[in-house]
């Protein structure tokens, strides 16, 4: 280290010149440029082998957010906080106030842009899935107030270049719905997590799509579907039942405004799997006017609530009712999912007979047949004089 001494001549008030002995240090901290600072401090010696990667220590910018010359005096010199044909002053108190609050203004903006989501607590402390935002921007002669968004999951994802080599990015899903039957799901990839959740939510509004509700709560029937390696079975349920499901599917339920559900899944719970085979089973649904008209029959509820009193919830449009007595089991045994998986079980044990007595492990259970009241009954055999 070379310490070196020299004067420093000062002008008084007065004009009289005043020396004053100023020791000066110098370094190699001080004589060296930032760059090759840094680099000492990264590993010297390249480690081999696979997997071997050397911990390099990312760079900081200390003088980030700062102006070069300014301090809490408020003086301006050229060519650090000031225009160079300046001279050199001390700001007023006036113009010092209002250069300190254009300062604290830009600090709390920059604060909001780099401020990642103002959004109530998701799953777990651990994820971002679950994350709640707000509305989204409203758009041109669309406003979406009524609308929230669900952070469905976040992953890191990376692909191949040539010039560049690996490149890795930020995958995000998001889910917007306004809880009245409609509901868009959309995904994008970025660079960040903010960038990739705001490309998600504008995909996920040109995404929009309506769901039917029975009675605004609930799906209107019991629905088995299966998306690739996942298995849903949905189930209708009574008023005040709840939502029992997977916590991906129960926001979504939120979202479309569905209040009374039960989904029981098997096979793979990848995100985007769940989501796909839940609307699925979401469109594949019947009203009861449109399965009165396909089956012809009239729809009847038996409630166990109500004693199993029968209630026509739909009848056909054209008037002509079939007579003759409708088969539950054939029509559940006859869907090509339930086919298509016994087949897959056993191929050379498959028949009719055998689709007819083989208990299926997978599938949802045959509802069994509803009996008639007692009342009823009495007021059937009841003779009137």
């Amino acid at each position: 280290m070379i310490r070196q001494f020299y004067h420093l001549v000062l002008v008084s008030k007065c004009g009289c010149p005043s020396q004053y002995a100023v020791r000066y240090k110098s370094s190699f901290m001080s004589s060296l440029p930032a760059d090759t600072l840094w680099k000492s401090t990264s590993p010297t010696t390249k480690r081999s082998g696979r997997g071997k990667r050397a911990v390099v220590k990312k760079k900081i910018d200390l003088g980030k957010g700062k102006i070069l010359g300014e301090g809490t005096v408020g003086m301006e010199w050229p060519g650090l906080n000031a225009p160079l044909g300046n001279k050199i002053r001390r700001r007023e108190e006036s113009e010092q106030n209002e250069f300190l609050a254009k300062q604290e203004e830009n600090k709390n903006a920059k604060k909001l842009q780099r401020q990642k989501f103002a959004a109530d607590r998701g799953w777990t402390g651990g994820q971002w899935g679950g994350l709640k935002f707000g509305p989204p921007e409203p758009a041109e002669g669309h406003s979406y107030e009524d609308f929230s968004c669900v952070l469905l999951n976040v992953a890191r994802v990376s692909h191949m270049s040539m010039e560049r080599g690996r490149i890795y990015s930020m995958r995000s899903g998001v889910a917007i719905g306004n809880g009245n039957g409609l509901i868009g799901v959309g995904g994008a990839t970025a660079p960040t997590i903010v960038s990739s959740v705001r490309k998600a939510r504008i995909k996920a509004i040109n995404r929009l799509q309506f769901f039917e509700r029975w009675e605004e709560r609930t799906v209107f029937e019991d629905v088995y579907v299966n998306h690739h390696k996942t298995w849903m079975y949905i189930r209708k349920q009574p008023a005040g039942y709840g939502l029992r499901c997977h916590r991906a599917i129960r926001d979504m339920c939120k979202l479309i405004g569905i209040k009374d559900i039960y989904v029981k899944i098997e096979g793979s719970k990848t995100m985007l799997n769940l989501v796909k085979c839940f609307f699925k089973g979401l469109r594949t649904q019947e009203t009861y006017e449109q399965k009165a008209n396909r089956v012809g029959y009239h729809i009847v509820e038996f409630d166990q609530l109500r004693h199993n009193f029968p209630v026509v919830l739909a009848s056909p449009s054209s008037g002509e009712v079939n007579t003759e007595p409708y088969n539950d089991y054939e029509e559940y045994m006859n869907q090509e999912l339930v086919l298509r998986d016994q087949r897959k079980r056993d191929p050379e044990k498959w028949s009719s007979f055998y689709k007819a007595v083989m208990p299926h492990a997978r599938g949802p259970p045959v509802l069994p047949p509803m009996p008639v009241p007692s009342l009823l009954g009495d007021i059937k055999n009841l003779k009137v004089d």
